[in-house]
Parts: structure tokens; sequence; C-alpha cells
């Protein structure tokens, strides 16, 4: 097990405290989240293999398909296609015109399409 302070995990892997603290919180990571403040606190740490495992399950997660946003469920282009069948040129031509709800990616990749809204767009042809 090795011990990352919340800062070293931070920095290491590129996620921010607040979310750190907010995985210990939710037992997604192990490790010590300390309810003291100040110098004489002992110092939260986390566990980098349990971080790390959290990390690759997320990847997986998100590579297998729809993306749940808030209370709305957004997919990458590539899937919506295999849903519906559309072309992906006709799914963007749908998306710049508005008629289906769209966000862009975390990593700016490519668009992320409302799922509802695609497969309400379908039953109204």
């Amino acid at each position: 097990m090795t011990r990352l302070t919340i800062r070293e995990a931070s920095e290491k892997f590129g996620l921010s405290r607040a979310r750190l603290y907010k995985l210990l919180a939710q037992n997604s990571v192990a490790g010590f989240r300390s309810l003291k403040q100040g110098k004489n606190a002992t110092p939260s740490w986390i566990d980098a293999n349990s971080l790390v495992r959290h990390m690759e399950t997320r990847r997986e997660k998100q590579r297998r398909g729809p993306m749940i946003i808030g209370d709305d469920m957004y997919v990458p282009v590539r899937v919506a296609v295999q849903k519906t069948g559309y072309s992906r040129s006709y799914i963007y031509r749908l998306a710049q015109q508005g008629s289906i709800g769209v966000k862009r990616s975390e990593k700016r990749t490519g668009l992320l399409i409302y799922l509802n809204d695609l497969e309400n767009f379908r039953i109204k042809l």
C-alpha cells in the first residue's frame, strides 16, 4: 500500500483535492481523512493503488457507452450511430440544426449526444 498525501495525489493524478476528499467520503478509494485542521492535525492520505483501480474502472465505464451527466444520459456519436442506424454526418447535421441536444466532451475529442432527444427525434419521423 502506497500512501500519498492529498496534495501529492492531486498533483500526480490530476484530480482536484475536493474530488479526492469526495472519493474518500464515498468510500470509493481507501485512505484516511483527518477531521482536524492545522499544523497539529494528522494529514489526510489516499492509497495510491486504490486510486489507480478507481480511475481504471471509471475509464472502462466511459468506454462502454452512455455517460450520465446530472440526470441526463449522453452518448458519444459512435454509440448514437450504433443505436439509431443514422450516419455520423446525419447526426452531426441534426446537432448543428439544434434538433438534438449535445455537449462537448471534457477532453474536447468530440460531441456527446443527448440520447433522449435522439430517441424522440426518431419517433417523430
